[in-house]
């Protein structure tokens, strides 16, 4: 191979590379993002399954305990649950396949409704019994 062909084989993958650059730099550059959008799903996560086991445990049968555990809606909760939202926490009953927001005192028919989110725009929503 003569310096002349050398030459012209690294300007050729030069021009190559840099047209390629485009095209899989952006891929490069956001492929951290999944890792931080499942790191905070399991954060989420972590906190719903903490007022799960709170709902089974130290508020079974307690709805009205439970809710006020968790938060008014609207409100941000840095508690033992976790850092959170709380988008819903309301009774709900189901009428003819419809979800009603029922209406308190809390009948043994009505479900607690409990949606939390993330700063992300992430939800996560449980019934309780």
């Amino acid at each position: 191979m003569t310096l002349l062909e050398l030459v012209i084989t690294l300007t050729l993958v030069g021009i190559v590379g840099a047209a390629l650059v485009p095209y899989f730099g952006t891929a490069l550059e956001q492929s951290a993002a999944p890792t931080s959008v499942l790191s905070q799903s399991l954060v989420l996560s972590q906190a719903m399954g903490r007022i799960a086991g709170d709902a089974s445990t130290t508020y079974s049968g307690d709805l009205p305990g439970l809710k006020t555990a968790v938060g008014a809606e609207g409100t941000s909760q840095n508690n033992g649950y976790g850092n959170y939202t709380v988008t819903a926490n309301r009774y709900i009953v189901f009428t003819a396949g419809t979800e009603v927001t029922a209406v308190p005192p809390v009948d043994p028919e009505d479900l607690l409704r409990v949606t939390i989110s993330d700063s992300t725009g992430l939800e996560l929503t449980a019934l309780f019994k």
